[in-house]
């Protein structure tokens, strides 16, 4: 009976996406008009998703850069992904205080790649407004070698 048990169980794991691993691409903000490079690291420990956001914008010429830990929650081919705290930056202005990104992304699949994009906006404060856009991030798929014979 276990190993019944057991031979059910693994068509789900094999059929499981792999999400872990760093994803490149855009977030473009609907209020500047403006695509920024953004990547995204997930990793997985004890079955819960968490990750790092790396994100680069040019103020007057200069290249601001500000990595923050985030939070991820899995539902599905959904995934929520919020900001947990900015542990770098080198940004030419302080940072706003207690602005965190919430992104609602759904994950695609092609033969190569994988897609993770959706809709991003920020928590409203006393002093800022919410700001909404859009992320597009990619991921190639890792190629298994073949067996040599």
């Amino acid at each position: 009976m276990k190993i019944l048990f057991i031979f059910f169980l693994l068509p789900l794991r094999l059929l499981a996406q792999d999400v872990t691993g760093v994803w490149t691409g855009t977030l473009y903000n609907d209020t500047t008009k403006q695509y920024l490079r953004y990547e995204l690291a997930i990793s997985e420990y004890d079955g819960k998703l968490s990750g790092y956001s790396h994100t680069i914008f040019i103020i007057d010429s200069v290249e601001n850069i500000g990595v923050k830990s985030v939070k991820i929650k899995k539902s599905g081919n959904d995934y929520l992904v919020v900001d947990d705290k900015l542990i770098y930056n080198n940004y030419t202005a302080p940072p706003a205080k207690g602005v965190k990104t919430y992104s609602d992304l759904e994950l695609t699949e092609t033969d190569s790649l994988m897609v993770l994009k959706g809709a991003w906006k920020t928590n409203a404060t006393r002093t800022f407004s919410s700001i909404t856009g859009k992320i597009l991030l990619k991921k190639k798929k890792k190629v298994e070698e073949e067996e040599k014979k």
